[in-house]
């Protein structure tokens, strides 16, 4: 009878263990989103303006979370927008970089630029 006690006792625990076991997350929030045709950035909480009165389109986040690849194109044309150039934006030295002109809107073949 005290074996079985004893085995219903480890169980127990053992079952237990699993169930209070948590995993908590150091990854930061980042999301990039274009607001009257400009890029900002959100971290966590924090809102910044990557561009100021320009026509911004198509961004995307790099593999590693360090860049951020956009179009500029024209605001004459924002309507027919199929090409404009491609910049990247170094979110750790906060540095704009003009990597290409005449860019069309579908530059994923280009990842290996980056």
């Amino acid at each position: 009878m005290k074996g079985i006690s004893l085995l219903l006792t480890i169980f127990t625990v053992w079952i237990l263990s699993f169930s209070i076991v948590s995993a908590e997350s150091d990854d930061v929030l980042k999301a990039v989103f274009i607001k009257d045709n400009d890029l900002w950035i959100k971290v966590d909480n924090h809102e910044q303006r990557i561009t100021n009165d320009e026509f911004i389109r198509f961004p995307k986040w790099s593999f590693d979370g360090n860049w951020v690849a956009y179009i500029k194109g024209d605001k004459e044309n924002e309507y027919s927008i199929h090409q404009g150039d491609l910049w990247a934006y170094h979110v750790k030295t906060q540095r704009k970089y003009k990597v290409f002109s005449n860019v069309s809107t579908n530059f994923n073949q280009m990842e290996a630029a980056f």
